[in-house]
C-alpha cells in the first residue's frame, strides 16, 4: 500500500469514527497519520498541517475535565480557544 492509499484509508476511518464521537479510537489513528505525514512529507506540507489541525480540533471537543487531566494548562487553554472559534 502506498502513502496515498494509506492516508486516504486512515482519513476514511477517522471520518466514520468521529461521527460517532469515539475519540479514544480516533486519537491513535490521527497520531499514526501525523507520524507518517511528518516522515514522508515534512511538517510544513499542507497535508501534514491540515491533519495536525484536525487532530487539535478533535482534541478541543473533549470535556474540560479530560483535557485538564491529560494536558498542561497552556495546552488546555489553546485547545479551549480552538473550541470557541
Amino acid at each position: 500500500m502506498n502513502l496515498h492509499e494509506l492516508y486516504y484509508k486512515n482519513c476514511s476511518k477517522l471520518r466514520s469514527v468521529i461521527i460517532y464521537r469515539k475519540y479514544s479510537e480516533v486519537e491513535p489513528l490521527y497520531q499514526r497519520a501525523i507520524a507518517i505525514l511528518l516522515e514522508k512529507l515534512g511538517e510544513n506540507h499542507p497535508n501534514t498541517q491540515t491533519v495536525t489541525m484536525n487532530y487539535y480540533l478533535m482534541l478541543a471537543q473533549l470535556p474540560d475535565d479530560e483535557l485538564n487531566q491529560r494536558f498542561p494548562p497552556e495546552i488546555v487553554e489553546i485547545l479551549q480557544t480552538l473550541r470557541n472559534q
